[in-house]
């Protein structure tokens, strides 16, 4: 029996190591009713992850947005209302600030 030897990391050529494409894939999350998400600050990379999320969850009803507690009530309340400027009509947002 060999001994195992440990790894000292992936191979120079591993899937890890490519910048993920999530900013280009089209997904179908046809299963999703509800989304939380907790300690958003409200960056542009944040936006642009909520943008395509609303258009991959097709079913979406509900999001519940939990904001970090350095975000002032102003800039919660723009981001929420930005985010209502881009889904659909039916899907309810909630936003709050982390306690």
């Amino acid at each position: 029996m060999l001994p195992l030897q440990a790894q000292t990391g992936c191979p120079s050529d591993c899937v890890c190591d490519q910048p993920p494409n999530w900013k280009t894939e089209e997904l179908t999350l046809y299963c999703l009713r509800e989304v939380e998400i907790q300690n958003l600050r409200g960056t542009e990379h944040e936006t642009a992850l909520m943008k395509r999320l609303f258009r991959w969850a097709t079913v979406l009803e509900k999001m519940t947005v939990t904001f970090h507690c350095s975000v002032a009530d102003s800039k919660a309340k723009e981001f929420c209302q930005m985010l209502r400027s881009f889904c659909r009509p039916e899907i309810s947002i909630k936003g709050q600030r982390f306690a």
